[in-house]
């Protein structure tokens, strides 16, 4: 059985705790709550871009352009996870955790108050940069960190938190589509800053 203080902590982080630079012992379970950040991220743009505030905030944007706003999440993991190999080893686990964190709060800001479509796609690009660093380093962190007996339980728990997150994300999509306002489209990223701290 799981320890209490493993159990809470691995739940603290799930909802948004600082602990993204682990100094405790307990910290390998923090790190792989992080996926889900990763599920929140990916999955909060499919119901925001969907809103009908954020279609007539950005002038109804064409097929193509939606697909540059959901794709350019990828393209900054994919830019995120090179870096990575150039420089992690350089930066070691905690400054990479500590880069990536920032780097996602910058990404998240810019989509929250993007005031255009270039603004926003610019944002998704950075916070994907970020999920690409942090996603690439965690479980290696975690796993590095933690008790042999408990490695394949922090991996499983990654994966386990991605899918919270996404369902997370889905549901308060779901919950602002009911909104008329402006804020119900900049209330969706704007969470990933919160849960980045």
């Amino acid at each position: 059985m799981l320890p209490f203080k493993t159990l809470f902590s691995a739940i603290f982080l799930a909802v948004g705790g600082w602990s993204s630079v682990p100094t405790r012992p307990h910290s390998p379970y923090l790190c792989s709550s992080l996926g889900f950040l990763f599920g929140y991220d990916s999955g909060i743009i499919t119901s925001t871009i969907s809103l009908p505030t954020f279609q007539e905030y950005f002038t109804n944007p064409s097929d193509t352009v939606t697909g540059g706003i959901v794709s350019a999440f990828q393209g900054g993991a994919i830019l995120g996870t090179i870096v990575n190999m150039v420089w992690a080893d350089w930066l070691g686990r905690k400054r990479t955790i500590l880069t990536g964190s920032v780097i996602s709060c910058l990404g998240c800001a810019l989509q929250a108050g993007s005031v255009n479509m270039a603004m926003l796609i610019i944002g998704r690009f950075i916070a994907g940069m970020a999920v690409g660093m942090l996603t690439a380093t965690i479980p290696m962190y975690a796993a590095e960190l933690s008790e042999p007996k408990w490695r394949a339980t922090l991996s499983g728990l990654l994966q386990w938190m991605l899918s919270w997150g996404f369902l997370v994300a889905q549901w308060l999509g779901y919950g602002c589509s009911f909104s008329s306002s402006e804020f119900a489209c900049n209330v969706s990223p704007l969470n990933e800053i919160n849960e980045t701290y």
